[in-house]
């Protein structure tokens, strides 16, 4: 696959690239109606070895106030649970910011999965967003769901836990109709499921704010799940778990 970002968005241009099993950039596209059929990230399940240490530093690549705020508000519950610093502007040794975010009009929601975004030439996006296009608790939700794929979070329904029962054929029909994707991104996004020793798991929450909209006409059993907008519980201690905030007195490590 080529190196492109993940996303969120009707009609994408959805390139994902693959490193050990996992997807380097977590695309998705929101589709027409923000309600319906959407494509890329996970939650309670994060990829250990792609999780960050340091502090993030954050780079706007465009944008305007408005978009530069919508984006903070949804930032600013993030760092509610966890206890990884986040700073705008590059980093003290001059390196480029992990965090560079170029906004959009298109649609497209995506991101770098992880440490995989030190993979992404410097001068190049690794995260985009169009909140522009969306009422604000929309975009907000959708930023949510990026920056836990920048945190090394996949998409629920990817989880070794969530047994899914796909009607693999429907799926395949109706992402291809509503998103123009291939069998392989639709696999990549939609249907793949991790195996246990690659990730951190939660038991199965359908109440994440990284499962997909799922209709019962996709199942064979007539399971279902909705998006959500928020964070779940689950997703609140999985960030903590994932990063945790230092003790008192604690060592430097």
């Amino acid at each position: 696959m080529s190196d492109k970002l993940s996303e969120y968005q009707q009609g994408p241009q959805h390139n994902l690239t693959t490193s050990g099993g996992s997807s380097e950039r977590a695309t998705e596209t929101v589709p027409a109606q923000a309600g319906q059929i959407t494509a890329s990230l996970r939650s309670a399940v994060y990829m250990p070895g792609l999780t960050w240490k340091d502090t993030i530093c954050i780079q706007y690549l465009n944008g305007t106030s408005k978009e530069h705020a919508v984006f903070e508000s949804a930032l600013r519950e993030i760092q509610k649970y966890v206890g990884i610093k986040f700073e705008f502007g590059r980093p003290s040794n001059g390196q480029p910011a992990q965090l560079r975010i170029e906004f959009n009009n298109g649609g497209t929601f995506e991101s770098f999965l992880g440490k995989n975004a030190l993979k992404c030439e410097a001068h190049k996006a690794t995260m985009r967003l169009s909140p522009g296009k969306w009422d604000k608790a929309t975009s907000e939700s959708f930023i949510v769901h990026e920056l836990m794929h920048f945190l090394a979070f996949e998409h629920e329904q990817a989880s070794p836990n969530a047994n899914i029962q796909w009607d693999v054929d429907r799926v395949l029909q109706d992402v291809k109709h509503k998103c123009g994707w291939n069998d392989e991104v639709i696999e990549a996004n939609v249907l793949c499921k991790y195996d246990a020793k690659d990730v951190v798991a939660s038991p199965f929450d359908p109440h994440s704010v990284m499962i997909y909209d799922i209709p019962s006409s996709w199942t064979l059993n007539g399971f279902s799940a909705q998006r959500n907008q928020c964070l779940s519980e689950t997703d609140k201690l999985f960030l903590q778990k994932a990063y945790p905030r230092k003790r008192r007195g604690s060592s430097p490590l």
